[in-house]
């Protein structure tokens, strides 16, 4: 295997265990407040997104399984952007309102259509690569900068309604969010870094490796910002 494929391996399985930690310290919490649990399954639905990234990075031997294991990572991670979609439903309204059917098809509904592209633009994979050792796979752009663009869409809003939450707060509940917002927009760029690394050739593994890296700030900062008391 080729020594950049291996370190892209583990640092993608350091940012899952770490997104799963995160997951499970936020819930532990406040296990009754939906807020915590959907941002707890954000940080789930990512690290089981990364499971399936982590698993086709390995796959050598079996080319036939990396797209689809790729189109299944790509699920969980527009359904970890949905689950930070709803916390902002529940911060702006209250929770009976939010946990409706009409915000859950806005937060979910709307993400599951968009991801149907992949039946019509369905993403290949890199064989001049993966003779040397490399899984590359590559999305047809038109749809690669749509679903782009919708999860940049959606990365904007969040960040803009956490920034007027935490600056509303007071004392130890805005210095919380303040971590958490921060590490929030340092794990997204990184996420973002680590998908638009794989349209731009032969420099995209090392973009790949260092929003991983990113991405592994941003979940140490929002941890430091769960465990503030």
């Amino acid at each position: 295997m080729d020594p950049l494929n291996t370190i892209k391996i583990v640092s993608s399985f350091i940012t899952l265990i770490i997104a799963i930690v995160c997951g499970v310290i936020e819930l532990k919490k406040n296990p009754e407040y939906w807020v915590n649990r959907f941002f707890a399954l954000t940080y789930i639905f990512l690290g089981i997104g990364l499971v399936f990234y982590t698993g086709y990075h390995i796959i050598l031997n079996n080319p036939s399984v990396i797209i689809p294991m790729n189109i299944i990572a790509n699920i969980f991670f527009n359904l970890g952007l949905s689950s930070l979609i709803m916390v902002t439903f529940i911060i702006d309204h209250s929770e009976k309102t939010a946990l409706s059917v009409k915000y859950f098809c806005i937060s979910f509904g709307i993400s599951s259509v968009i991801l149907l592209g992949y039946i019509f633009w369905t993403p290949t994979l890199n064989m001049e690569y993966y003779e040397l050792g490399i899984v590359d796979t590559e999305t047809p752009l038109f749809y690669f900068f749509f679903l782009s663009l919708f999860r940049l869409i959606v990365i904007i809003y969040v960040l803009i309604k956490f920034n007027i939450v935490s600056n509303k707060a007071k004392g130890i509940a805005k210095k919380r969010l303040k971590l958490v917002s921060r590490g929030t927009l340092l794990l997204i760029v990184g996420f973002m870094i680590n998908i638009f690394s794989a349209q731009i050739g032969d420099i995209g593994i090392y973009l790949e490796i260092s929003g991983l890296w990113l991405c592994i700030v941003g979940l140490l900062i929002s941890v430091k910002g769960f465990l503030l008391e």
